[in-house]
């Protein structure tokens, strides 16, 4: 009895060994260090660059540490394309990019480079930070396994060019430099141009050699990228109301801990928040840089470039419902 006492006891023993230091190993794994890996093609002076360094400072801090973010900026991981591809076999993790360049896995992300469809910059507030914005963000995730957290206002897209373009006619010809993606080409074809995708990367080389004529971008980055040194002419054709969006591979992001999806997501949401504000403070000066830079303004009639526009939402049927719910914000 005592022998099978003391086998008990040993036993027993060792049984609690054994659950501490499962217990142990589990607080480790629970408190191990999250590398996150995030790339973008921004150059360090960008909105972008400086949203995600605010952004990786306080993930860092509400994580107690156990979350980092690895920044590889300026296309140093490839070109916007490669990076996103990337997340998928988890080369990077995260990629700030337009919500617009997911419509290569699903036409859906397609609609953020709608012309024209918003109005002003309340309307995009509505939409990106409102119920419909989220059932967009939910939808595109379902269609393409890509989540996307947030909205930064870009401020509208606009036409860099090396010919005058007063009127929509004068567009007829004219070698432009688009995303490869189907709305921004057939957005330039039914206006009149001659829409050239190409890679970004390749676009300041392209206008310096005449391969092109202009290309078109937000203010930020038709300064940031100084495409002022390559296009005499900046046309304000206020097309697109962008958004830029944190990309993350949904089932990569899904492995993460509940309690750190959570702090990841409210970050993300309130970094993107403070770009808009910086953004739509320095549009105006955005512009008269270009024009202090040498840029000569062009601002013409709106009006028949949305008319020449009117019907393309009949190229995107996929698109129409949520097209009709997002006109119809008031």
């Amino acid at each position: 009895m005592r022998s099978i006492g003391k086998l008990t006891f040993f036993l027993i023993w060792g049984m609690v060994l054994s659950m501490s230091s499962l217990v142990l190993t589990t607080s480790a794994v629970a408190q191990q260090l999250i590398t996150i890996k995030v790339a973008h093609i921004y150059p360090p002076e960008s909105l972008y660059s400086k949203t995600t360094e605010r952004l990786a400072k306080n993930i860092e801090a509400h994580t107690n540490g156990r979350v980092k973010f690895q920044i590889y900026g300026s296309a140093s991981l490839g070109d916007w394309r490669e990076v996103i591809e990337a997340l998928q076999i988890g080369t990077n993790n995260c990629v700030i990019e337009s919500v617009g360049t997911l419509d290569r896995y699903d036409p859906l992300p397609g609609i953020e480079a709608f012309p024209y469809m918003l109005r002003y910059v309340d309307h995009f507030n509505k939409l990106w930070f409102g119920s419909i914005g989220k059932d967009l963000h939910e939808d595109i995730k379902k269609k393409t396994k890509f989540r996307t957290i947030g909205a930064i206002y870009r401020g509208s897209r606009n036409l860099s060019c090396n010919r005058s373009v007063n009127t929509v006619e004068d567009l007829k010809g004219l070698k432009l430099r688009v995303p490869p993606l189907k709305m921004y080409r057939l957005t330039w074809e039914y206006l009149g141009a001659s829409p050239v995708p190409m890679a970004f990367t390749e676009v300041f080389t392209a206008l310096q050699q005449g391969t092109i004529d202009g290309q078109e971008n937000p203010l930020n980055i038709i300064h940031d990228f100084k495409f002022n040194e390559v296009c005499k002419y900046l046309v304000m054709t206020k097309h697109v109301q962008g958004a830029m969006t944190y990309i993350f591979y949904d089932p990569w992001f899904q492995k993460l801990p509940k309690d750190i999806q959570e702090i990841v997501t409210r970050d993300i949401e309130e970094a993107c928040q403070w770009g808009n504000t910086v953004q739509l403070k320095i549009e105006d000066e955005l512009k008269a840089n270009l024009v202090k830079r040498g840029m000569k303004l062009m601002e013409p009639d709106l009006g028949p470039f949305r008319a020449k526009l009117a019907n393309l939402i009949n190229e995107f049927p996929e698109l129409k419902d949520y097209y009709d719910r997002i006109k119809a914000i008031k």
